[in-house]
């Protein structure tokens, strides 16, 4: 039984919003950059195992990874050339670009981050999205699309070799529900082991814990140490709000934790958000479904 949600439909929903136009002239308010400058641009909606990578050199050369899906042929890889047309978009999407604030609000969905030369913007695909960052990424989209549609892989599909994990993660989230108390918690070993246990305690709680263990995929664990890489460095708790849920991620020696108020960065969410896919995955796998 193949883990994980595959939307391939996403691809041609990508296409279909990439040929959208964007804001009037394209970015935001300025002057657009009059040369292309280094740009990353990553993409994760963890529900449905996808994510991509663009990223563009000052010489317009631009080198794509896409993972649509759990298995080693779902990875694709893509390096172009820029055309001068495609170049004179890209530079018109990013006008205007440092007004932008670093960060958007970021729920549980897509994330996204941009940097153009330095200068990086992240948040949530979603209507809080600020429109010159929504504009970027439609455009990028665009010739990402073309470059994997072209068919000019940089090379064959990677092996289904899983990378590795520096430490054991572990994920905390709990909740109080006016009464019991929900208690989650998610393990990947370096094996790539995903073990999850449940429990609800207090009143009318359920004190007997359910648990569920997988092997995670090699794509799926490619996805989870690249998501790992982002984490903020060092021990760091955001913020909290009064009953509200609690998150804590631990990883090679260093712990993050928030209570889910808006500071935190999407670079978290978009960790928390893969691990809680991962665990429903498991416990869909084994109740059959």
């Amino acid at each position: 039984m193949r883990l994980g949600l595959r939307f391939s439909a996403l691809l041609v929903a990508l296409t279909a919003v990439a040929g959208c136009g964007g804001l009037e002239g394209g970015g935001g308010f300025g002057e657009a950059p009059s040369e292309l400058a280094p740009i990353v641009y990553e993409y994760t909606f963890a529900m449905a195992t996808f994510s991509q990578q663009v990223k563009i050199s000052p010489d317009g050369q631009m080198d794509v990874i896409q993972i649509t899906g759990p298995a080693a042929s779902d990875r694709k890889v893509a390096r172009t050339q820029l055309t001068a047309d495609q170049k004179a978009d890209i530079l018109k999407a990013f006008r205007g670009w440092s007004s932008l604030n670093h960060t958007y609000p970021a729920y549980f969905g897509p994330v996204m981050s941009i940097s153009f030369n330095g200068y990086k913007v992240e948040g949530g695909d979603n209507e809080n999205a600020a429109p010159a960052l929504k504009h970027a990424k439609e455009v990028l989209d665009k010739v990402a699309v073309a470059a994997i549609n072209a068919g000019r892989p940089a090379g064959q599909a990677a092996a289904a070799v899983a990378p590795a994990l520096e430490t054991p993660v572990e994920y905390r989230y709990d909740l109080s529900l006016q009464g019991p108390t929900l208690h989650r918690r998610v393990l990947v070993n370096r094996a790539g082991i995903l073990q999850v246990s449940e429990v609800t305690t207090g009143p009318n709680g359920n004190e007997k814990p359910k648990e569920v263990a997988v092997q995670l995929p090699p794509a799926q664990m490619g996805m989870l140490v690249d998501a790992l890489r982002k984490l903020p460095a060092g021990d760091v708790q955001f913020g909290s709000v009064a009953d509200g849920p609690q998150m804590q991620v631990t990883y090679a020696g260093r712990t993050v934790g928030t209570g889910g108020t808006g500071d935190v960065p999407a670079s978290f969410l978009a960790l928390q958000n893969l691990l809680e896919s991962y665990a429903q995955i498991a416990k869909n796998a084994a109740a059959g479904k």
